[in-house]
């Protein structure tokens, strides 16, 4: 079941990115929301992508299931850029936690929720490269039967 869901996703990724992809050509365009039914308990989430800080887009709604939850995924690649939320979606039984990275002082990151298996036990890694950059804790995945171990870098 999730197979076919993240393949219906994938699918209709992809023809919204293409759509959205051979439209953009000015600040000026505006774009709505395209919305695909399967059901009438299916949900719909939505779906945006910033390739530019002048470019602004409309939600793209993707459909999934009545018991998909879905949980938002942020990306920052340049203080100037600004990032809308992209819903990733998992089975109700995938916990979600946050990663977040920082590569400069002036770069502000939103969180990046991983999924895991109900079993996956997660723990923080927090890595310093400069006294001047600030690291939020990013949190890696491991089996139940896998321990970890701390360490620091100075």
């Amino acid at each position: 079941m999730i197979k076919e869901i993240l393949t219906v996703v994938t699918l209709l990724s992809s023809i919204g990115y293409a759509a959205n992809f051979a439209l953009e050509g000015s600040p000026n365009v505006k774009f709505k929301p395209l919305e695909v039914a399967g059901s009438p308990y299916v949900k719909f989430k939505p779906l945006e992508v910033a390739g530019s800080p002048y470019v602004k887009f409309k939600p793209l709604e993707v459909a999934g299931s009545p018991y998909v939850k879905f949980k938002p995924l942020e990306v920052a690649g340049s203080p100037y850029v600004k990032f809308k939320p992209l819903e990733v979606a998992g089975s109700p039984y995938v916990k979600f936690k946050p990663l977040e990275v920082a590569g400069s002082p002036y770069v502000k990151f939103k969180p990046l929720e991983v999924a895991g298996s109900p079993y996956v036990k997660f723990k923080p890694l927090e890595v310093a490269g400069s006294p001047y950059v600030k690291f939020k804790p990013l949190e890696v995945a491991g089996s139940p039967y896998v321990k970890f171990k701390s360490f620091e870098l100075v």
